[in-house]
């Protein structure tokens, strides 16, 4: 059912998405949720993006292509901007919402509380052929969580749901960052209240393990140390993680992270073949 003002806006957008775009809308249309309009914005795509948005015959779609390329923090600016939800429920083009509950749990939550400003979930990390790699869980409550932002990214982006307006007096994501923007407003969103995570694997984030440029992953740690040092006195732990932040930076800048992708799952076919798993 749609609604003149839907409670939640889904947030998509994407540029030369159309290889695994249509999963990711059918992971959404999926919710047992339905009160959400499907904000999408396409970043000047030139590939077959536009023609599968296009043809999803669903009146909760909102289809907006900027006419020329903005990059990813502009793009969800945009999409901000445009927003008729309370609600932003982030969902990338290649990650998929894999419970048709992910939405109505987190919701609940935030109508619940009005307090919480962002709840995640946890996170499976699959290759390309959608084979899972890994699991990644994170700390679940307000506490826990601000004892340990600066350590990692507790939230993968396409597992949150956050408060339009909140975003919107913070201006939301900073478009001078590339790869850190996420983890950058979500240290300004907990200044302004508190935040949990659903302790469920929600979400599937794909990674390409052939596209991981060590120049990327440069560029990552140099923006998530300046937004750890930026908020180092408003949430403890930062001289703590200081020989982390070392390692992680010989490692960004020697290895390339598609190793560890690679470790981290056969680490789990090990775990899997001692637990009698097939």
């Amino acid at each position: 059912m749609v609604q003149e003002k839907p409670l939640v806006t889904v947030l998509l957008a994407t540029h030369n998405g159309s290889r695994f775009i249509t999963t990711a809308l059918t992971s959404v249309f999926a919710q047992t949720y339905d009160n959400f309009e499907f904000l999408i914005i396409d970043d000047a795509s030139s590939d077959r993006t536009a023609e599968i948005v296009q043809s999803v015959k669903d009146p909760r779609v909102r289809y907006i292509r900027n006419g020329k390329q903005l990059r990813l923090s502009a793009s969800l600016n945009r999409g901000l901007a445009l927003a008729r939800g309370t609600l932003i429920a982030r969902v990338d083009d290649d990650d998929v919402w894999i419970s048709p509950n992910k939405l109505a749990r987190q919701v609940e939550l935030m109508v619940r509380n009005p307090k919480l400003v962002l709840c995640g979930t946890h996170n499976i990390v699959v290759d390309q052929d959608q084979k899972e790699l890994y699991r990644i869980y994170y700390p679940a409550t307000d506490q826990d969580l601000r004892e340990t932002m600066l350590y990692r990214n507790q939230f993968p982006h396409a597992s949150v749901v956050f408060r339009t307006d909140l975003a919107r007096k913070l201006r939301g994501y900073r478009e001078d960052l590339y790869y850190a923007q996420d983890f950058e407003l979500w240290l300004r969103m907990l200044l302004r209240g508190e935040a949990a995570n659903v302790a469920d694997c929600y979400i599937q984030q794909r990674v390409n393990l052939a596209g991981l440029s060590g120049s990327h992953q440069l560029t990552q740690w140099l923006e998530f140390f300046w937004a750890a040092w930026h908020y180092r006195r408003h949430y403890p732990g930062f001289w703590r993680h200081t020989p982390i932040y070392a390692r992680e930076f010989i490692l960004a800048a020697l290895v390339p992270k598609r190793f560890f992708y690679q470790v981290g799952s056969l680490r789990r076919s090990l775990a899997e073949d001692l637990l009698g798993k097939p």
